[in-house]
């Protein structure tokens, strides 16, 4: 919440004293981890959200949509989900400083770089699946240039450390909102790849079917790469196993097949988008405990379905 909102008081004890403490455990934490080899950061964060995230509002939501988008599952397995996907989850924040050493000695691995068409750039998206920031690797694998989005944080001071942290990407980093959207285009002109996570509610988004449910879902990556006719592409993140982490890239998709017998301009980015949906419904099913199921996908409602 912005400062506005807040009292004098709060925007004090906000600005002075809870936003730096914050910063200071985040420098502590990452730089702790820093200090541990990467199997053992991992393993032992995801030891760690294993013990405290079923303790947390987060957990109760996570059944929720599990028990709504897998039916046939029966309560000891969907349970059994939810507590692996804090272990992933903790693995990922183990691993986050680890990123770039990953990378050297082959933890991470990408396939189907063949598919990416170099010479003129186009967008990547992908889900929160698997370690999801090692797809914002792909410029130190590849050579092209890639550009990001990030969410900023509400805490300017911790902003500024993953905003900086970013960096060892190679990509241009672009704040969401205005900036992301004339950052895309820039990166896009020039051959470019923008790397997106698109399978968070977007209040400006459109109802899109994920897991039958309508979802607001975003669409303003599909509009641009047809007004600029740039590729769509997938990327499917999972862990195999360990800190052994998976980056599969699609064939540029078919719009014209997608599309096929569709000629208005919304009726596409809509087809596009389900399609999207889909594909990443078949990533989800096949590593169930890999995706973020706290995030409010469906927004409220779907709790009272």
């Amino acid at each position: 919440m912005s400062l506005s909102y807040r009292s004098a008081l709060l925007t004090f004890l906000y600005r002075w004293v809870i936003w730096p403490a914050e910063t200071c455990f985040l420098f502590l934490l990452l730089g702790l981890l820093k200090l541990m080899p990467v199997q053992l950061a991992s393993a032992a964060m995801g030891y760690f959200f294993r013990l405290i995230g079923p303790l947390t509002s987060w957990h109760s939501r996570s059944i929720t949509h599990l028990r709504l988008c897998f039916p046939e599952k029966s309560e000891p397995e969907i349970k059994d989900i939810a507590h692996r996907m804090w272990i992933n989850l903790g693995r990922n924040v183990g691993e986050y400083m680890h990123l770039p050493w990953m990378l050297k000695k082959n933890h991470i691995q990408f396939y189907g770089l063949e598919h990416l068409r170099h010479d003129t750039g186009g967008i990547i998206i992908g889900a929160h699946l698997g370690n999801w920031e090692a797809t914002s690797l792909l410029g130190r694998v590849c050579p092209v240039q890639t550009g990001l989005i990030y969410r900023q944080l509400n805490n300017p001071y911790a902003n500024r450390v993953f905003r900086r942290r970013a960096t060892i990407t190679g990509a241009d980093v672009y704040l969401k909102g205005r900036e992301a959207g004339l950052g895309m285009l820039r990166t896009l002109r020039k051959g470019g790849y923008m790397l997106m996570l698109t399978d968070q509610q977007l209040r400006e988004g459109i109802e899109v079917p994920f897991f039958v449910y309508p979802a607001r879902t975003a669409i303003s990556h599909i509009k641009l790469a047809l007004k600029l006719d740039k590729p769509l592409y997938l990327a499917q993140t999972y862990r195999r196993s360990g800190t052994q982490i998976e980056v599969h890239f699609s064939q540029a998709l078919d719009i014209a097949q997608i599309c096929a017998g569709v000629e208005d301009e919304e009726q596409k980015i809509y087809h596009l988008a389900c399609y999207i949906n889909a594909e990443m419904e078949k990533w989800i099913t096949a590593h169930p405990e890999q995706w973020l199921w706290p995030h409010r996908r469906w927004g409220k409602r779907i709790a009272r379905i």
